[in-house]
C-alpha cells in the first residue's frame, strides 16, 4: 500500500509537472528572435531533464523524500527572456533573402538611381534606396535614370519590376 501510495504521488507530481513544461514549450515557440527562442528551448531542456531525474530518483526510493518531492512540485519555472523582437524596416529587407516572413509588403515603388544594360542585354537597376535588382531573362525593357520603378512579389518567391504607369514587366532579383 505504501508503494502504490508513493507511485500515484510521483506520477501527479510527474504529471503536473509535463504540463507545465508543454505550456512554457507553447511559449517557446511564439518567441520571434532565434537567439531568444534557442535560449528559451535550452532552459526547457535543462527544466525537464531535472524533472526526469528526479521522477526516478523518486520511483526508486521506498520512501518518499521531503525535499525531491517539494521540488517536483514547484517545477521550474522559466521566466521569458524579454522581448526583443527587432523588425527590420520592411523596405529595406524587400526581396532579400528569406531570414524571417516579409509577408506584410506586397510592393515597394522607388526612382531609379542608375540603370545600366548589361552584356547579354538584361538591366541592373539601382533604386534610390539603395537597393540593386537584376534582370532574370531576356525580355524586351526600357528604363531611364528618374523614373519610377514598381517592383511587386509574384508566384514562388520571385519578383517583377515594371516602370510605373506602363503594363511591360520583368522578371527580376535582388543582388543588394
Amino acid at each position: 500500500m505504501r508503494y502504490l501510495c508513493i507511485a500515484v504521488v510521483s506520477c501527479l507530481l510527474t504529471f503536473h509537472t509535463q504540463a507545465a513544461i508543454e505550456q512554457q514549450l507553447a511559449h517557446c515557440t511564439t518567441i520571434a528572435d532565434n537567439a531568444s527562442r534557442l535560449q528559451c528551448y535550452d532552459q526547457l531542456a535543462k527544466a525537464s531533464e531535472h524533472v526526469a531525474v528526479s521522477a526516478t530518483e523518486t520511483n526508486a526510493n521506498t520512501s518518499p523524500n521531503p525535499a525531491l518531492t517539494s521540488k517536483l512540485a514547484s517545477a521550474p519555472s522559466l521566466t521569458p527572456p524579454p522581448k526583443t523582437s527587432v523588425k527590420a524596416d520592411a523596405v529595406a529587407e524587400f526581396g532579400a533573402p528569406r531570414k524571417e516572413d516579409n509577408q506584410a509588403l506586397e510592393q515597394i515603388r522607388y526612382p531609379v538611381t542608375s540603370a545600366q544594360k548589361g552584356l547579354r542585354g538584361g538591366y541592373t537597376v539601382t533604386l534610390t534606396n539603395g537597393q540593386v535588382w537584376q534582370q532574370i531573362g531576356s525580355e524586351s525593357f526600357r528604363v531611364k535614370q528618374g523614373q519610377t520603378v514598381v517592383i511587386e512579389k509574384a508566384a514562388l518567391g520571385s519578383f517583377l519590376m515594371h516602370v510605373d504607369g506602363t503594363n511591360n514587366s520583368i522578371r527580376v532579383k535582388r543582388l543588394q
